[in-house]
C-alpha cells in the first residue's frame, strides 16, 4: 500500500510503498537509496524539504535524508512511543511534526529545543492529521476528532515612541522600499520605525502641520505626507518640503495613491487631485464627482480608479468620466473611507 506521495524541489516524485521509499526515475519506480547489499531505506511516510532533502518518517521518529544519507535525526524531543502522522516545513524553515496521540511538535529552525502543543496548550485533539500555513503565517491544524485549529504567531507587539505623543491616535501607516515603517499621527507628526526604534518628524524637520492623515511611499521610494491644514509634503534629504508650489493647492490631504502609470492621486477636502510631472489637476463635483471629500483611492486590474468619499458613496473614474455608486446600486453606506 502507498502511504504518502511527495514532490521535491527538483520536481522528482517520491512515495512510500509498504515500508520502501521509492522515487520515479526513467519511467519506473526505483527503491532508494540502495546500499552495498541492495537494501533500501525503510520508511513509513515521506515529505519533501524546502532545501532539496527529504523528511522520512520511521517507526521511532523523523529523519532528514539527502543523497542517500541521514543528515539529521529528530527522534529526540518526541514522546516515547509517539506515532508520526504528518511532517510540515513552514515558510520560516521550522519543522512541524504531527502525531497520532501526542499532539504537535515544532522543531525551530535555529536548533533550539522542540516545543510541544497538545491538549493542555489548547489543541482540541491530540491526533494531528494535516497541516497548512496561510499567507499570514498562521498554522492550520486538522485533527482526527477535534475539528480545525489555528495556531497564530504573537498577535501584537507594542512600539512606543516614549515621548509626549506616545498615546495619540495614528491615522495612516505605510512601508518604504528600505523596510522602514512610517506612521502619521493626529497631532504628533510622523514617526519612522527602523530596527525597533521610533524616530519622530515634526516642525523641526520641516513638517509644518502635525496632523498627518496620509503617508505613502511611491515606486521611486519618495515619501509623501498629507496633512490636515497644510497640504502635501515630500521627504527630501532628510527634511519635509511642500510638494505643490501653488496657492490653489488643497490644504487637507487625506489619501495618497500611485496608479500603474506612476501618476499620484490625492484625496482632499476639495475633491480628487492628480499630480503628474509636478502639475496638479483637481476634479470636483463640477466634473461629476459625487462628493468633494475624498477619503480612499485604489486602481483595479483594468486601470479604472475607484474613489471613496465621506458622504457621497463610491465613484469610478473610467475613460475620463466619473460613475457614481450609492445605495441604489447596493452600497450599504455613503461613507467610504477604505
Amino acid at each position: 500500500s502507498v502511504t504518502t506521495v511527495s514532490r521535491d524541489v527538483a520536481g522528482q516524485i517520491w512515495l512510500v510503498a509498504g515500508t520502501t521509499l521509492c522515487r520515479f526515475a526513467e519511467g519506473r519506480w526505483v527503491a532508494w537509496p540502495r546500499g552495498e547489499r541492495g537494501d533500501s531505506l525503510r520508511a513509513e511516510k515521506v515529505f519533501a524539504s524546502r532545501d532539496g532533502g527529504l523528511w522520512v518518517v520511521q517507526g521511532d521518529g523523523v529523519r532528514k535524508c539527502r543523497s542517500g544519507a541521514v543528515t539529521e535525526d529528530l527522534v529526540p524531543g518526541l514522546a516515547a512511543g509517539a506515532v508520526v502522522t504528518v511532517v510540515f516545513e513552514d515558510g520560516a524553515g521550522n519543522l512541524w511534526v504531527g502525531t497520532l496521540t501526542n499532539g504537535l511538535y515544532c522543531y525551530p529552525v535555529d536548533g533550539s529545543a522542540p516545543v510541544r502543543y497538545s491538549s493542555p496548550e489548547g489543541l482540541s485533539h491530540n491526533w494531528v492529521r494535516c497541516l497548512y500555513e496561510d499567507r499570514e503565517g498562521s498554522l492550520w491544524i486538522g485533527t482526527g476528532g477535534g475539528g480545525l485549529n489555528r495556531l497564530k504567531k504573537k498577535t501584537f507587539a507594542m512600539f512606543d515612541s516614549q515621548d509626549e505623543y506616545s498615546r495619540i491616535a495614528l491615522l495612516s501607516v505605510c512601508a518604504d522600499r528600505d523596510g522602514n515603517l512610517w506612521a502619521g499621527s493626529e497631532g504628533g507628526g510622523l514617526y519612522r520605525l527602523r530596527d525597533g526604534r521610533m524616530t519622530r518628524y515634526g516642525l523641526a524637520e520641516g513638517l509644518a502641520n502635525l496632523y498627518v492623515w496620509s503617508v505613502f511611499a511611491d515606486r521611486g521610494n519618495t515619501l509623501w505626507a498629507g496633512t490636515w491644514g497644510c497640504g502635501l509634503f515630500r521627504l527630501h534629504a532628510g527634511r519635509f518640503v511642500p510638494a505643490i508650489d501653488s496657492e490653489k493647492a488643497p490644504s487637507i490631504v487625506t489619501a495618497i495613491y500611485e496608479d500603474s502609470q506612476g501618476t499620484l492621486w490625492l484625496g482632499t477636502a476639495a475633491g480628487l487631485g492628480r499630480l503628474r510631472n509636478g502639475k496638479l489637476t483637481m476634479y470636483s463635483t463640477a466634473e461629476g464627482l459625487s462628493h468633494n471629500d475624498v477619503r480612499a483611492i485604489v486602481e483595479d486590474a483594468e486601470g479604472n480608479l475607484w474613489i471613496g468619499t465621506n458622504g457621497g458613496g463610491l465613484n469610478r473614474w473610467k475613460e475620463g468620466k466619473f460613475e457614481h455608486f450609492g445605495a441604489a446600486e447596493g452600497l450599504g453606506h455613503d461613507f467610504v473611507w477604505s
